[in-house]
């Protein structure tokens, strides 16, 4: 049965205003001294930039930190006089340090009210601007130490860089800064390759020439530079393939229709076109290589990209299975498996074409390499009539990473979602060089959630694969695992996968029967079905959002132990994933990682979409998210966890404590979804979807929305536990220079015992106020996990679970959503989703529900 669509209670907006306040009392402090010591620190650091633009030759900006007195922060009030003063918030670190932002050096505004303060000048009964003066503990510049989010001794003449710049007001604004740094660069023995300006990240790749990294970390319009991003990959591949042919095998492609079905695009290292069971799936293939001047075959070389496809297409599935493909794959090749050294690549290509390398030409090569000759020097040792083919080789990767991964994002979905409509996107892929920190998000990782805000698409991002060995003794595995997830953060998801409104997937382990020589039991696997694999990751992300929302089935890796008791890691036949094969030796093959735990959820959403076309992104990440559960196994590993007292990360701790819902949801999100759960409605098993996807009907900022939700005696009193499960998904704006990173915040209540003209009657009261709504306890129902633990992202799930009949008073419940401002005016879209779920396997509610939804709609209309 197909899922009921409801919609909310028809009232006008509430708005629940945020009282704008005057913050704590500020400390005490002598106006004069302290005015003084602001004025001289304004002043240093004013004379300070007059210098550097001259020595530098750039224009004269004043950028400077603010740092405020411990547990003061600046209200709305201290921003605007801010502003008045000739002075604007850029960037906020943290809750404690502002950045501000200057072209008008004189100041001359903000010289009077310092001036004033210091007079002690009265305004109404204080001294004016005391409030903001003296919260203000220090003004230092934005200095080359800033700057610097990478490390310089190894950069070279030559290297890439991405230099991040501050983000202004309007891409304009932002797009007028970026032409004044490309410019200075230019002058400057460097050149500007790419840029990407939009609305939460301003970014630039630069190719440094002599001297110019320097000056470059001296640009007041330089936030940081950072190394550049590269793809990871986590091989295992057993080339052990099924020898099965295309006859021992059902495959109909009679359920793909051109005009309707769904749409994956893959973007990865291309896909084996000519695969038997991916004959007629495959739509459009293109390249978006990081240099327009590369261009390569959109096939797939390397297989990591063709085993993705297998489950995008088909899920999870068996040698035995029929393959009746559903879902049209389109594929987006980035890269030929990993990127790797141009000069590599170079090498690569010429010895494929001229044979391998002499000793002395070697020798030479490796002189190169160390940068003791030029590239001219060493193609002048090659005879004469291979010099011009080495030359074009060379010139033909001497741009390959000039382009950003922002840019091929950005192309890829511009190229597959204007010309074809697809609206899902499988990114198996990130860069450990960028293991998430806590703090603020990088370029990739901003430009999918800028790309899911402008269009109507959903990606789905694998958390990345975590190598035991590459921090610890490999010895020790045994006894480390699980815990050392908790302990190190070399273990947290890596970027992209802290995307805000991307899914997330880590992986769980596929099975614990290793594949073995009879006479020998040398494997041994660290992991069984449904505990966590031990090469996942895991969050919090942006925010202390739950991260990775999902888990999935993408296998593990076993344990060789050789004869003198040494440990090391080896890829396992019977803990791995089927997937399919690369080339014509054979369809399948195994592998693992978290790589292929993501395109399971790709599947399922591909899957939703064939049976709900209509459905918005943020209600296919709702309805993912309403039918996912996380397995016992996990539960069990958790609480162990717990138990042992170990010393853990400080995300995962509570006063000081370790704590459970911390760790559960930081670890498996909310869980493994389940494709037929997500697909149709059971009698005993209702699902009701709202898709608030239109401007008009979008909640405002500081508002509140109201749904009723039908609940019925026959639910009530059923036998068993009963659940309600609400999942809440949207997709706001984001600002990589802001410390609230999403532009509105969202979360939802569940009250009971209330009819919905008092439920009404409370909203009004609020009407204004930013205070807790004021209902009862018994009222409100105890949802898990708590607010506290899932507000904090952009796709919510929590449920109320309950087995006698109690405090209910009436055949309704009522989900009270709001919107709270961070900073963005901007109406937001969301979706939710309620399921009614019994575990009495007789009970039938479906009609009744649909009854009465559908009634409460028609009632509405007539009015």
């Amino acid at each position: 049965m197909k899922h009921i669509e409801f919609s909310k209670v028809r009232l006008e907006d509430r708005e629940r205003r945020k009282r704008r306040g005057f913050g704590d009392a500020p400390p005490s402090k002598d106006h004069t001294t302290h005015a003084a010591f602001l004025d001289e620190s304004l002043d240093s650091k004013v004379q300070e930039a007059l210098e550097k633009s001259q020595r530098f030759e750039f224009h004269p900006y004043l950028v400077m930190k603010i740092e405020l007195e411990p547990g003061y922060t600046l209200q709305d009030s201290d921003e605007e006089k801010l502003e008045y003063f000739g002075v604007k918030i850029i960037d906020k670190e943290t809750k404690e340090l502002q950045v501000l932002f200057t072209d008008d050096l004189r100041l001359e505004n903000f010289k009077i009210a310092l001036e004033n303060y210091k007079q002690g000048k009265i305004a109404k009964t204080k001294i004016e601007n005391q409030d903001l003066f003296s919260i203000i503990k220090s003004i230092t510049e934005w200095s080359r130490e800033d700057r610097l989010g990478l490390d310089i001794s190894s950069i070279k003449d030559g290297d890439y860089i991405d230099c991040y710049l501050w983000v202004f007001d309007t891409v304009d604004k932002s797009n007028e800064k970026m032409n004044e740094f490309k410019n200075f660069v230019a002058n400057n023995n460097g050149r500007v390759c790419d840029i990407y300006v939009g609305d939460s990240v301003v970014l630039s790749r630069v190719k440094l020439g002599e001297g110019v990294l320097d000056k470059i970390l001296e640009h007041p319009l330089v936030y940081k530079v950072e190394s550049i991003p590269k793809f990871n990959i986590l091989h295992n591949m057993i080339k052990t393939t099924k020898e099965i042919t295309l006859d021992q095998i059902t495959f109909d492609t009679s359920r793909l229709f051109p005009e309707e079905s769904s749409s994956i695009c893959i973007i990865d290292s291309g896909i084996f076109m000519q695969h038997p069971l991916l004959r007629g799936v495959i739509g459009d293939s293109k390249t978006f290589y990081c240099s327009d001047e590369y261009q390569s075959s959109t096939n797939d070389f390397d297989g990591h990209g063709t085993k993705v496809a297998s489950i995008c297409e088909y899920g999870d599935f068996s040698e035995k299975d029929e393959f009746t493909p559903e879902i049209f794959l389109f594929n987006a090749k980035i890269h030929d498996g990993q990127y790797t050294n141009t000069f590599e690549l170079w090498k690569r290509e010429v010895t494929e074409q001229i044979g391998e390398f002499s000793w002395e030409i070697t020798d030479i090569i490796m002189a190169y390499e160390d940068g003791e000759i030029t590239f001219e020097d060493l193609v002048s040792n090659f005879p004469q009539e291979q010099q011009p083919y080495l030359k074009m080789v060379y010139s033909r990767y001497s741009a390959f990473y000039e382009k950003l991964i922002p840019n091929q994002m950005k192309e890829i979905v511009e190229y597959f979602y204007k010309g074809y409509g697809c609206r899902i996107y499988n990114l198996s892929q990130g860069s450990i060089d960028y293991i998430y920190d806590g703090l603020k998000p990088k370029a990739w990782a901003c430009v999918l959630d800028e790309l899911q805000n402008l269009y109507d698409i959903v990606f789905v991002i694998s958390s990345g694969n975590y190598l035991y060995e590459a921090n610890n003794d490999y010895n020790n595995i045994f006894c480390r695992y699980p815990l050392y997830f908790y302990q190190s953060p070399e273990c947290r998801v890596i970027e992209p996968a802290n995307s805000a409104t991307s899914i997330t997937v880590g992986s769980m382990a596929i099975s614990d029967e290793v594949y073995n020589v009879p006479e020998r039991l040398e494997r041994l696997n660290i992991t069984s079905r449904d505990n966590l694999s031990s090469i996942t990751r895991v969050g919090p992300g942006v925010m202390n959002a739950v991260k990775p929302e999902f888990v999935a089935y993408g296998g593990d890796r076993s344990v060789f132990v050789d004869p003198m008791g040494n440990h090391r890691p080896v890829p396992n036949l019977g803990l791995s994933k089927l997937l399919f094969n690369n080339d014509n030796a054979g369809m399948f093959e195994w592998d693992v990682g978290t790589s292929f735990a993501a395109p399971y959820i790709s599947h399922i959403l591909g899957c939703f979409l064939n049976r709900y076309p209509q459905a918005s992104n943020n209600l296919m990440r709702a309805i993912i998210a309403s039918s996912a559960k996380i397995p016992v196994s996990i539960r069990n590993q958790v609480q162990e966890i717990i138990d042992s007292e170990e010393e853990l990360q400080k995300e995962f701790l509570y006063q000081n404590k370790s704590n459970y819902n911390k760790l559960l949801y930081y670890t498996a999100g909310y869980g493994y979804p389940d494709k037929y759960s997500c697909l149709s409605s059971l009698d005993n098993r209702v699902v009701l979807m709202a898709d608030i996807n239109t401007d008009e009907e979008a909640i405002k900022p500081d508002n509140m929305h109201i749904f009723e939700i039908p609940l019925p005696k026959e639910f009530r009193q059923s036998s068993g536990k009963k659940k309600v499960i609400i999942s809440l998904a949207f997709n706001p704006q984001v600002r990589n220079t802001r410390l609230d990173y999403i532009g509105i915040s969202m979360d939802y209540k569940l009250v009971k015992g209330k009819t919905k003209e008092e439920v009404i009657e409370i909203f009004e009261t609020q009407k204004g106020k930013e205070d807790a709504i004021p209902i009862e306890n018994r009222c409100v129902c105890d949802l898990e996990p708590s607010t506290t633990i899932r507000s904090n992202g952009t796709l919510q799930k929590s449920t109320f679970e309950f087995s006698r009949d109690t405090n209910f008073d009436n055949d309704n419940l009522y989900l009270v959503v709001n919107a709270k401002k961070n900073w963005s005016e901007k109406p937001q879209k969301y979706a939710v989703v309620a399921v009614l779920e019994s575990e009495d396997k007789d009970l039938k509610i479906y009609n009744e529900i649909k009854s009465r939804v559908e009634g409460t709609i028609t009632t509405r209309i007539r009015v």
